[in-house]
């Protein structure tokens, strides 16, 4: 099954209960940015680990919006 959509998901609540394996489990065969925010500077964190599946992402705009464009253009 191909799905052409793009989706950002934000899942927030209680250590320990299995959101990351929830969430790795679902995107398991599919292609993903997953990243864990960080206390400070997750722009620059994001952009890092973003840079692995789009590596010409370091050339953009450094901004979440431009961020979330350009990698809508790529994983689908």
């Amino acid at each position: 099954m191909t799905v052409k959509q793009f989706e950002l998901i934000v899942i927030h609540g209680k250590k320990r209960v299995g959101k990351t394996r929830l969430v790795l489990e679902a995107v398991r065969d599919r292609e993903h940015v997953y990243y864990l925010a960080v206390e400070e500077d997750n722009l620059r964190h994001f952009k890092r680990v973003a840079s692995k599946l789009a590596p010409k992402i370091s050339y953009s705009q450094e901004d979440w919006e431009t961020y979330f464009n350009f990698l809508k253009g790529k994983l689908l």
